[in-house]
């Protein structure tokens, strides 16, 4: 009987050894995280892929796996599947676990966490904030002036954004700002519209043109929107100067085109109006609208921009005449210019404002039960990153233990 007992505990004991040896967590899902879950998106960010992403609890096991995430993550992975893991990382990326209305990429990008919505992507130290929405200049000065206004259309984010920074003082004139917006963050297909400062909608034209705004998404759910001073989408400032400039080329009392005073090398537009007054030296170029007042003195290979206002002022080349003076659209030169320069439209004193709306989407919330792929166990729900079970010699002291029990049975 006594003996009978010693194997009954010898065999508990190594059956429970055995059954806590092949009881292993498998560190490689996090692990296996790709870029998109990385504190500002690339590998060598912090991974913000955790035990507890899944895990309720310690030690991780198939028990507690019961935060919105990790049950998700359960219905679309399957060890048994090349690729699985990745394949439900990125099937979850789009979507928004804790329902704060900012994707997993955005929060994992902006190092927020996935299952609270307590905690959302945000602009770190912004210039400046409005209700909903954060901005923070990238390039250029800092944000001086932003509102959002609800208006017309209505849009996801809640209607229209006005905002003023001033530019980069190197040519050409650039202004990067950043905006965050709290009320859900703009997706990866947001849509920008730019208004004028009457409100009406400016065209888009190809990004990265010479003469226009172009924004990039961010992954964290904020738009990147860079203007090019004077250019299209600096609304308020080109709106005034081009006011200024159809003013003065209106009002002024030079005639179109015929003026008798231009070298045959020089290039003139049509639609220019040159004072017989000025002096125009060869090589130099007149754009459309431009106004070249009495007396000017346009030197070689001057470039004069369409709407610019010359009055008064030599535009010299320098010593070397193979460097420009550039006078930029809506340029209004009013000082004695006698060296190789850019003379912007507001010559180092500018700022660019700009007024657009985002049309987005939120991100799909995670409802959990939906049709996806089952975990190993052929069940919905199950995170297999731990390895449980019995081993080959578990089961083999498991057979002994019963022979035991039915031997000393028949003993008693």
């Amino acid at each position: 009987m006594l003996r009978t007992t010693h194997i009954l505990t010898t065999g508990v004991l190594l059956s429970s050894t055995l059954f806590a040896t092949v009881t292993t967590a498998k560190p490689y899902y996090p692990a296996a995280a790709p870029a998109t879950y990385h504190v500002g998106g690339t590998l060598v960010g912090v991974n913000m892929i955790s035990c507890s992403t899944c895990h309720s609890s310690s030690p991780a096991t198939e028990n507690n796996v019961t935060t919105s995430f990790g049950v998700a993550f359960g219905q679309r992975s399957n060890d048994d599947l090349a690729g699985s893991l990745l394949n439900a990382y990125n099937s979850l990326a789009p979507l928004d676990s804790d329902g704060d209305g900012f994707s997993n990429q955005q929060e994992a990008f902006a190092g927020s966490l996935l299952n609270y919505k307590t905690s959302t992507p945000a602009l770190i130290t912004p210039d400046q904030t409005a209700t909903g929405i954060t901005a923070k200049a990238v390039t250029g000065g800092p944000v001086s002036t932003l509102s959002l206004q609800a208006g017309t259309p209505v849009i996801a984010l809640g209607g229209t954004v006005d905002f003023i920074s001033p530019y980069n003082s190197i040519a050409p004139a650039l202004s990067t700002t950043e905006f965050m917006f709290k009320d859900g963050g703009a997706q990866a297909d947001a849509v920008i519209t730019f208004y004028d400062n009457t409100g009406t909608v400016i065209p888009q034209l190809p990004a990265n043109s010479a003469d226009s705004g172009f924004i990039a998404n961010i992954s964290n759910g904020s738009v990147n929107i860079t203007i090019n001073d004077e250019g299209v989408f600096d609304l308020y400032s080109t709106a005034v100067f081009q006011q200024e400039a159809i003013t003065k080329y209106t009002n002024s009392p030079i005639s179109i085109g015929g003026a008798t005073n231009v070298p045959v090398t020089a290039t003139v537009d049509p639609y220019a109006k040159v004072s017989p007054l000025a002096i125009i030296e060869p090589y130099a170029q007149i754009d459309a609208y431009a106004v070249v007042d009495d007396y000017a003195v346009i030197g070689a290979y001057a470039q004069i921009g369409a709407y610019a206002y010359i009055g008064n002022v030599d535009i010299y080349t320098g010593i070397d005449i193979y460097t420009n003076v550039i006078v930029d659209t809506y340029a209004s030169v009013d000082t004695y210019v006698t060296v190789p320069t850019r003379i912007t439209a507001k010559d180092g004193t500018g700022y660019v404002a700009g007024k657009f709306s985002v049309t987005t989407t939120p991100p799909t919330p995670l409802i959990l039960g939906a049709a996806a792929a089952t975990g190993d166990s052929g069940t919905a729900g199950g995170l297999h990153c731990m390895t449980t079970g019995l081993g080959t010699q578990g089961l083999m002291f498991l057979g002994l233990l019963g022979t035991v029990f039915l031997v000393r049975r028949k003993l008693n």
